[in-house]
C-alpha cells in the first residue's frame, strides 16, 4: 500500500512536467488571424476561446454545405446523426479546444478531443473538433471545419468528414 502512495505522489509531482510543455506548445504552435466576419459563407455564427491561438480565439462561420462551417456540419447531421450543434454540443466543441491534447494535422490545421457522457444515457463519447487557422480569403482565419462524436474513448479519425 506504501508503494502505490509512493508511485500515486511521484505521478502527481510528474504529471504537471508532463501536461505544461504540451500546453506551452498549444499557445506558441499558431499564428492565428482574428476572424473577420463577412457576408454569407464568411458570416461568423459562433465564437470560442481557443488556447492555440490565445486572444484570436476561433470561430465557426456559415460555410459551405460539402466542406466546412454550420452549413456542413448540418447537413452531415441530416445524414448521420454523430454531428450536432446543440448547445450541449457546443459546450463539447469548447471542451474539447481547451484540452491540452493539441495534434497538428498539417500546418495550420489542428484536432482536438474531449471525452464526455451523454445526460440521460450517460453513452460515452468522444468529441472531435478540426480547426483551421490558416488565413481564409482575407477574413482572418478559417475556424472550425466540422465537429463530430465518436462511440466510446477513443482516438478521433485524423481526416474530418
Amino acid at each position: 500500500m506504501r508503494i502505490v502512495r509512493m508511485l500515486i505522489a511521484t505521478i502527481a509531482l510528474l504529471l504537471p512536467t508532463l501536461v505544461v510543455p504540451s500546453l506551452m506548445g498549444a499557445a506558441q504552435v499558431a499564428n492565428c488571424e482574428a476572424a473577420i466576419t463577412g457576408p454569407g459563407i464568411y458570416r461568423v455564427e459562433e465564437s470560442f476561446s481557443y488556447p492555440t491561438c490565445g486572444a484570436a480565439g476561433t470561430v465557426i462561420r456559415s460555410g459551405i454545405s460539402s466542406s466546412f462551417g454550420l452549413l456542413h456540419i448540418e447537413k452531415r447531421a441530416n445524414e448521420t446523426n454523430n454531428h450536432e450543434f446543440s448547445d450541449f454540443a457546443m459546450d463539447q466543441w469548447q471542451a474539447a479546444l481547451n484540452e491540452p491534447r493539441t495534434l497538428e494535422i498539417s500546418p495550420g490545421y489542428y484536432l482536438h478531443d474531449t471525452v464526455y457522457f451523454t445526460p440521460g444515457a450517460g453513452e460515452q463519447r468522444t468529441m472531435c473538433v478540426y480547426v483551421d487557422t490558416k488565413p481564409y480569403e482575407g477574413q482572418g482565419q478559417k475556424g472550425v471545419i466540422t465537429a463530430f462524436w465518436v462511440p466510446a474513448f477513443v482516438a478521433c479519425p485524423r481526416n474530418a468528414d
